[in-house]
């Protein structure tokens, strides 16, 4: 349903903006 893509969309936003700030780090 729309609802549980939404949620997919939030989560992997949230697991991907974690990445960049690790990959920052590591820059």
């Amino acid at each position: 349903s729309i609802e549980t893509t939404r949620i997919y969309t939030v989560s992997s936003g949230t697991e991907h903006k974690k990445m960049l700030s690790k990959l920052k780090l590591l820059c």
